[in-house]
């Protein structure tokens, strides 16, 4: 992607944002790298895309919600401010450290009563939820490390009911979105980003999911990205 190409999307994200009144909603929250030991890397949704699962959220009415990849709570926030009183939301958080973060956001953000977040690898957080019998969520958002997208989707279909609605966020490739259009063929020989071509391809297929995907603006730079929304049939 050129230089002009990044600025004219970088434009067209702040647009949307202020469009959305997306920016209006700005969370008090910690992001104080020095509480880590590692960086935290800059991964959070968009303004607008927070806006969009709020109204996904509003529209649904979930009483059960489920995430997939916490960081700093930023997209949980979005969707804990708009929950109905007696809904509650499970957040799965691989790293402490953001994990401890994210809990000190919720309290500053007067939420924390609403979401409880589960530390440990996703993977075996929710084969925890699926052998206990964990009751089904209505509302699931997937943003988390890629290369287990198709297993988190896996998993997410085994706790969820007819007409949970599923969430992914990252679904181009980013090869794709510089311009390389021969994926298909790449991914069949291995390719490095083929994960998330398998994953679309399953969501594509899937005989469960009615699907529908969105591109998006992803990161600082402006990358061209997608979100899909799935409901399960």
């Amino acid at each position: 992607m050129d230089s002009t190409s990044n600025l004219l999307n970088q434009s067209i994200r702040a647009y949307i944002n202020d469009i959305s009144r997306a920016e209006a909603t700005v969370w008090n929250m910690q992001q104080d790298n020095n509480k880590t030991s590692s960086r935290i890397p800059p991964i959070q949704i968009a303004p607008y895309l927070g806006k969009l699962l709020a109204l996904l959220i509003q529209l649904h009415q979930p009483k059960r919600i489920l995430e997939i990849g916490t960081l700093l709570g930023y997209s949980t926030m979005w969707m804990a401010s708009v929950i109905p009183q007696d809904a509650h939301i499970i957040s799965l958080e691989i790293n402490e450290k953001y994990a401890a973060l994210a809990r000190e956001n919720f309290i500053t953000n007067k939420l924390d009563t609403r979401i409880t977040v589960i530390v440990g690898e996703a993977l075996s957080s929710l084969q925890t939820m699926i052998n206990y019998k964990e009751p089904a969520f209505d509302f699931i958002f997937i943003d988390a490390d890629k290369k287990n997208y198709i297993h988190y989707l896996e998993a997410a279909l085994a706790l969820s009911r007819s007409n949970t609605l599923i969430v992914c966020d990252n679904l181009i490739p980013k090869e794709i979105s510089r311009g390389d259009v021969s994926l298909k063929n790449k991914a069949e020989q291995g390719f490095s980003e083929n994960s998330i071509y398998n994953f679309n391809q399953q969501l594509k297929n899937h005989p469960r999911f009615d699907t529908c995907i969105i591109p998006t603006i992803a990161g600082t730079n402006g990358r061209m990205d997608a979100l899909s929304i799935s409901l399960v049939k």
